[in-house]
């Protein structure tokens, strides 16, 4: 495996870990804020 395929197979997997990290995390913040927003009515 040449380092190209290398670097580019780890900046792939890189990038869908940071998006999951990203979709879980505004999930996170849509329901504390759904949270709030029901516990201040």
């Amino acid at each position: 495996m040449d380092c190209l395929t290398l670097t580019f197979q780890s900046y792939t997997s890189l990038t869908i870990t940071m998006q999951i990290h990203l979709a879980n995390t505004m999930l996170q913040f849509d329901t504390d804020s759904k949270g709030r927003l029901i516990e201040s009515r």
